[in-house]
């Protein structure tokens, strides 16, 4: 079974900091609330230990960067990495 969620690409605190959140929030909540510009956004689920992202945010007409989003989840939130 596949999780999916959300997620945005801001430049507010570091360059390209993600952010993933749950469904039941909107895109534009979340990136009002973090401040910065957003560079990505869509939709993320984690498939064999790496995260995919994909998609895009209606509510802030920002489409998800696929492969280039993916690379930035993975090397800041670890997943997929060898301990």
């Amino acid at each position: 079974m596949i999780f999916k969620s959300k997620y945005i690409i801001v430049d507010s605190l570091a360059p390209e900091l993600p952010i993933v959140f749950t469904e039941l929030l909107t895109h534009s909540d979340v990136a009002r609330s973090i401040g910065g510009k957003v560079h990505g956004a869509g939709f993320c689920h984690i498939e064999n230990n790496r995260y995919v992202c994909y998609g895009e945010s209606v509510s802030l007409k920002v489409k998800s960067r696929g492969e280039a989003d993916s690379k930035i989840l993975n090397n800041l939130l670890g997943a997929g990495n060898e301990s």
